[in-house]
């Protein structure tokens, strides 16, 4: 059943409205300036306010009304967003004498302390990506490092992982626009993204958890595995992203014709190359153990149409059981399977992987996360309300992501795609849906 845009999801207006409130108490306790507000205070005071809304609720509501309610009738909205807000307003207003004003005004969110930024961010939803890049370090990519950070900021993210490519090891790995450069330059590039990544973790740490990572080539196991560990030894990663770009020591997805290469020397037909694409993918999972794995699919990007839609499981039954075989592998050690969002901005309907591969996952009991792999500020949270629709209505209930804990490591925490729809994020998306 396809998932109704959400200004006709029943108890939009109502989650809408709980979400102001929930934010104003955040304000009017933060505002105080002599105390910084406990986790129980708030808690006690949030508590106080919806009782007092809940027995207003009961006094407005007929008795058709609730019923309607209860069956999650879209007509049966408690009340509207528009008259909570101005509940809360005549309420700030009686409870707080050193506020005049009648709006509900969060901007000054970012100027409280970082005791006080810190508990706002326990209690938000939490909305992710895991894959990005930017111009700074990526010659195919634009814009500044901490111009991506301030965007995803701006847009309401609460995790977001800097993963920028590793350097590669020959200069015949390189593409054509790095043709200038040299192995040295794609080693200290890498070694500035990790120190500039680092100060920025820490400066944007009170609005955003930033976790910081690399995405990796895999192009010849026997060169790039030792290249990675170095790279793990070297420096302290939070995360990464496990991704493979090449079959055959060339590309697949640069251009069609690269792919075409490629099918030539794994064997001459999509078929093989497909095999020789979940081997490799393999290979890479099998050494690195990522804890994301990068566009599952990328081989589908440039194959022929018929071959890019093709139902593998019942054409290529060898090639399915290679992507069998992988996705009970990364299941069995505990990776994330991103749901990537950049395959829309190329011209798929759907993000990668595809959905014959997204409803295997989902019977083996694999786990999603959600990434953008933007590369500059107009790519970053790209046609995430697509994504998000379309596995609601494949029948997803539950995305995952990494966090930081309190001494730093990185941990998997999960949010339910119901609860996660109702965040005010998407509200940005309205007139996309």
């Amino acid at each position: 059943m396809p998932l109704p845009p959400p200004h006709r999801r029943p108890h939009r207006k109502l989650l809408i409205a709980a979400a102001v409130l929930v934010t104003f108490v955040f304000v009017h306790l933060l505002n105080r300036p002599d105390e910084v507000p406990s986790e129980p205070a708030i808690a006690s005071e949030l508590g106080d306010i919806i009782k007092q809304q809940q027995q207003q609720q009961q006094s407005l509501l007929s008795e058709s009304e609730h019923e309607r309610a209860r069956t999650e009738s879209a007509e049966g909205a408690v009340v509207s967003a528009q008259s909570v807000i101005a509940e809360l307003q005549i309420e700030k207003e009686e409870s707080s004498s050193s506020s005049s004003s009648s709006s509900l005004d969060t901007s000054n969110i970012n100027t409280h302390t970082e005791d006080q930024q810190i508990i706002i961010k326990k209690l938000q939803t939490s909305m992710h990506s895991h894959h990005s890049h930017s111009g700074d370090y990526v010659m195919h990519a634009k814009d500044h490092l901490e111009e991506i950070v301030q965007k995803a900021v701006q847009m309401g993210f609460t995790t977001y992982c800097l993963t920028e490519h590793i350097p590669r090891n020959r200069l015949a790995d390189l593409y054509p626009e790095e043709s200038k450069l040299t192995i040295t330059d794609l080693e200290t590039t890498f070694a500035k993204f990790y120190a500039h990544a680092r100060a920025l973790q820490t400066k944007y740490a009170p609005q955003i958890t930033l976790l910081v990572g690399f995405e990796t080539d895999y192009i010849r196991a026997d060169e790039y595995s030792p290249l990675i560990k170095t790279l793990q030894n070297t420096y302290k990663f939070d995360m990464f992203v496990g991704s493979v770009h090449h079959v055959a020591s060339l590309p697949i997805d640069f251009d069609a014709a690269r792919w075409t290469a490629a099918m030539q020397k794994a064997g001459g037909t999509p078929r093989a190359l497909f095999a020789a694409y979940f081997d490799e993918q393999y290979a890479m999972l099998a050494d690195l153990r990522p804890p994301v794995v990068g566009h599952f699919d990328l081989i589908r990007l440039f194959a022929p149409a018929d071959d890019t839609a093709r139902p593998i499981a019942r054409d290529w039954p060898d090639v399915w059981a290679k992507i069998v075989r992988n996705v009970e592998f990364v299941i069995r050690y505990g990776g994330l399977f991103e749901l990537n969002s950049a395959a829309i901005r190329k011209g798929w309907s759907e993000p990668y992987p595809r959905s014959d591969v997204v409803q295997l996952i989902m019977q083996k009991g694999g786990r999603f996360c959600l990434s953008d792999d933007s590369h500059g500020l107009a790519q970053v949270g790209l046609n995430f309300h697509k994504v998000v629709k379309h596995v609601s209505q494949l029948g997803l209930r539950e995305l995952y992501y990494l966090d930081l804990d309190d001494s730093g490591e990185a941990v998997v925490r999960k949010d339910e795609v119901e609860k996660l729809m109702t965040d005010p994020f998407w509200t940005q998306y309205d007139k996309l849906w």
